[in-house]
């Protein structure tokens, strides 16, 4: 017998778009296309061994007269502290990196 209530299956969580999991991200670049993007964190990743365990999460953007971009996140974090630390010691490496939401 039904009770009237829908139980709908879990829905895989993306493993991409982690920008959802928390309210901030790190933007460490802008791209023109996803390929470049994917590319640039290879590299990131490569010499900043410390964003080891964050994933990527690339958004596309469409900027009007400046074309579509594809910007380059890492993240996501709980908090506003947590991704400012991160941004900071990966300034103090050389990388570049902003707070984003």
């Amino acid at each position: 017998a039904s009770n009237g209530v829908t139980i709908a299956p879990a829905a895989p969580v993306p493993t991409k778009s982690s920008s959802s999991a928390g309210g901030y991200v790190l933007q460490i670049g802008a791209y023109k296309s996803q390929s470049d993007a994917d590319a640039a964190w290879t590299a990131y990743k490569a010499k900043h061994s410390i964003v080891g365990g964050y994933s990527e999460d690339v958004q596309k953007a469409d900027l009007g007269d400046k074309g579509t971009w594809y910007r380059l996140r890492i993240g996501s974090f709980s908090d506003k502290a947590s991704a400012t630390a991160l941004c900071d010691k990966l300034k103090a490496d050389s990388g570049n990196c902003f707070l984003a939401k």
